[in-house]
């Protein structure tokens, strides 16, 4: 059996789009965590660890104040290609 052209086009077009995306995803995904890092370590939140998948920031660490949290949290949203940040590892030091 022959493969007609066109499913052959359709394969060999479906295969390049999977290339370039993963290619491409993974190009973006370091952008977006080199720019976060630069925004929380410029501001002095150290205390802040990042993990990115895709547009993804999650946020991890012990922040000093809820106030710093809530900082770190809104910087790292406004980095442009961030579409969203998930928040829900960040603690604050508990005053006692």
């Amino acid at each position: 059996m022959r493969l007609s052209p066109l499913l052959f086009g359709v394969i060999t077009f479906g295969a390049l789009s999977a290339f370039c995306v993963r290619r491409d995803g993974l190009r973006i995904e370091a952008d977006v965590k080199t720019r976060v890092s630069r925004a929380l370590t410029g501001l002095q939140f150290t205390w802040a660890t990042l993990r990115v998948s895709g547009r993804d920031v999650v946020l991890s660490g012990i922040a000093p104040t809820a106030e710093s949290r809530d900082r770190a949290i809104h910087e790292a949203g406004a980095v442009r290609g961030v579409r969203v940040v998930d928040a829900s590892a960040l603690g604050v030091v508990s005053r006692k």
